[in-house]
């Protein structure tokens, strides 16, 4: 039987895995939807010059850039990636069901047996479209910022400058979405490990405690290195009380963005 840190090895490559081939597709999405962007203003502007005019038709074709940039991802199959995307967060139960195996192996009385219902099941699906309504959100807020960018360049700036502040404005903002994407992944197991430990709790005499596993690198953050080190076990009132500095609900959030830890049942 594989140990603990075989399947938390295995489920953080299924993450990076999962979340890299997000990153991959959503830049190729985006370098599509900024061609045909491009494009479309290329027909639009009008142009002195090479340098964008001063009018009222330009004004108007500049403040529609966000939707016309968010059209051209969805034409390029951004919410078909979206939606495949969280589609595959339950793909994760596997390794929670696996932890529950060597955990239940390893006790002298073998840990009562979860099984989800369709309130459980409700709750992972909710985690879910919140997961996609939040990088929907994160993507919008890239082409609202690239609409200011090119709200500047209207009275003579350069169309060529127009177009590298725009691709300046996307590429720099996409860092944070795929944060987002990979946060929002691990959440979700998290989500999946906090409603089958509550089902163990409601069925286990006595306070159950739990330990923080994962990672020790240069990546760590000094909340989590904190709780690695400590080799602690805490109780469920003990982790609720916890603050990591950036998300609520630590059992849930662990270390907060990016986080690659867990919470483990200790006995």
């Amino acid at each position: 039987m594989p140990d603990l840190k075989d399947v938390q090895s295995r489920h953080n490559r299924y993450i990076d895995s999962l979340v890299a081939s997000f990153e991959r597709e959503l830049s190729a999405i985006v370098n599509i939807a900024m061609a045909r962007t491009q494009a479309r203003l290329t027909e639009s502007l009008s142009l002195a010059d090479g340098r964008i005019a001063r009018s009222i038709g330009n004004a108007r074709t500049l403040r529609k850039l966000d939707a016309v940039l968010l059209e051209e991802m969805d034409r390029a199959g951004y919410q078909y990636l979206l939606s495949e995307f969280v589609a595959q967060f339950p793909g994760q139960l596997p390794y929670f069901r696996e932890t529950l195996d060597i955990l239940s192996a390893s006790m002298k009385t073998p840990l009562p047996a979860v099984a989800f219902g369709p309130r459980d099941i409700n709750a992972f699906t909710a985690q879910a479209e919140l997961a996609k309504d939040g990088i929907a959100a994160a993507v919008e807020g890239i082409a609202a910022r690239a609409k200011s960018k090119a709200m500047l360049a209207i009275g003579g700036a350069p169309f060529s400058e127009l177009v590298g502040s725009l691709a300046e404005a996307v590429s720099s903002s996409l860092p944070q979405v795929v944060g987002l994407a990979e946060t929002a992944t691990a959440t979700h197991y998290r989500v999946i490990a906090d409603r089958g430990y509550r089902i163990i709790e409601a069925e286990t005499p006595g306070k159950l405690k739990y330990s923080f596993e994962g990672p020790l690198d240069k990546l760590t953050r000094p909340f989590c290195t904190r709780l690695l080190k400590t080799r602690r076990v805490f109780s469920r009132a003990q982790i609720d009380a916890m603050d990591n500095g950036q998300l609520p609900n630590v059992f849930i959030t662990g270390g907060g963005w990016r986080c690659r830890h867990q919470w483990i049942l200790a006995g």
